[in-house]
């Protein structure tokens, strides 16, 4: 069994409670959520190495889209499995 660290298990409850207090109960209204929870949340705190340390923006946006692609399918199995 793959360990998760503290991060992971704090996103995955957190997106959960989240998407119960919206009320989100449709496909679409997930994956709505899950971009702009991980648009809103992990875009703009992983964009301090493109800020400061001139990282490429394309590294940055290779990374957050899969990131969105990973919220949007996390999202969309929290709202079928309630």
């Amino acid at each position: 069994m793959r360990e998760t660290s503290l991060h992971d298990d704090f996103f995955r409850t957190f997106l959960a409670l989240l998407l119960r207090a919206a009320g989100v109960t449709t496909v679409a209204e997930a994956a709505v959520a899950g971009a702009l929870v991980s648009l809103g949340f992990a875009a703009t705190l992983s964009a301090w190495p493109v800020i400061f340390a001139k990282q490429p923006v394309g590294v940055w946006a290779i990374n957050n889209g899969a990131f969105v692609v990973m919220q949007v399918v996390m999202s969309l199995i929290l709202t079928i499995w309630r």
